[in-house]
């Protein structure tokens, strides 16, 4: 009985990580004006690791993360929206990061009443940079 229900256990802890999971990502951003001037969003953001162009005037720190998924292929996307909120037409990541927090999960298994706890291992991609604007429009 003991093996049947730790197999019940690991099935209810699957189940509740993909459900968890939800079919689309969430991707968190955050932006802080830090100066610059004040214009609309811009749709169309060039997106830079290495260097700032000559001439960009810096508008603020952008950052994008997700628990969810935990690819760059999603997070870019956000990143660079993030920046175009702020009036920004280029974006320069200054730093990618990963961390792992430990979760507990706790759920029913078993017989009725009972509960087991499960530990589960939960990335956090991050994208750091600053949100610029090009002098005459260049992206």
């Amino acid at each position: 009985m003991g093996m049947l229900a730790s197999v019940r256990g690991l099935a209810c802890l699957s189940v509740l990580v993909v459900a968890s999971l939800g079919c689309a990502p969430v991707v968190h951003t955050s932006s802080v004006p830090v100066g610059g001037p004040r214009i609309a969003t811009m749709d169309k953001v060039q997106i830079g690791a290495t260097g700032i162009p000559a001439g960009a005037t810096e508008l603020g720190i952008v950052e994008a993360h997700s628990s969810q998924d935990v690819s760059l292929e999603s997070l870019i996307p956000e990143f660079a929206a993030a920046a175009g909120r702020m009036g920004g037409n280029y974006a320069k990541i200054d730093r990618i990061s990963t961390k792992f927090e430990i979760q507990a999960l706790i759920m029913p298994c078993g017989q009725p009443g009972k509960t087991c706890a499960h530990s589960v291992e939960v990335p956090t991609v991050q994208i750091q940079g600053r949100a610029f604007l090009l002098s005459g429009g260049q992206t």
